[in-house]
């Protein structure tokens, strides 16, 4: 979401031409599950589903 809320595009595309989505997507991921992230991820989980 945070990704649409920064552009006007709706979805996911490879060939979007404003942003790298795919590489988004992938640090996005790297994030949730790189270790020493661990607290921060479980913090910004339980955020999120307030």
């Amino acid at each position: 979401q945070i990704r649409f809320s920064l552009t006007s595009s709706p979805v996911f595309s490879h060939t979007d031409t404003v942003t790298d989505s795919e590489r988004f997507y992938n640090s996005v991921l790297d994030i949730f599950e790189d270790l020493g992230e661990k607290q921060e991820v479980n913090d910004l989980t339980i955020w999120w589903n307030r």
